[in-house]
């Protein structure tokens, strides 16, 4: 391990979606469903879906997000490159979660 890509999935920062509670709007806590690409520029693209937490007792029914980051392969650590950051590509709406498929 080079570095720990973080920047710009705003840990712990919650975020509101239409129609949800808002005393239980979620925060991201982390990734899951990791996948990626390399790419012919010496980059790669990254996507995961955020794990949540907040008030809501199934922390796994929180509607979530996919991000998104394009990583450097030639940069080498210790830190992840101060220009790459996580983009949102997608929040789930209220009653939906997003999950990797086969």
């Amino acid at each position: 391990m080079q570095y720990v890509l973080q920047s710009g999935l705003n840990l712990g920062q919650q975020y509101s979606v239409t129609g949800y509670p808002a005393t239980l709007n979620p925060a991201p806590d982390g990734l899951r469903n990791i996948t990626g690409r390399v790419n012919k520029d010496g980059t790669a693209d990254v996507w995961g879906i955020t794990s949540t937490v907040s008030a809501n007792a199934d922390q796994g029914a929180d509607p979530n997000q996919l991000v998104t980051i394009n990583d450097v392969l030639s940069a080498t650590g210790p830190t992840a490159p101060a220009s790459e950051a996580f983009s949102v590509v997608r929040t789930a709406a209220f009653g939906e979660v997003l999950r990797a498929s086969r």
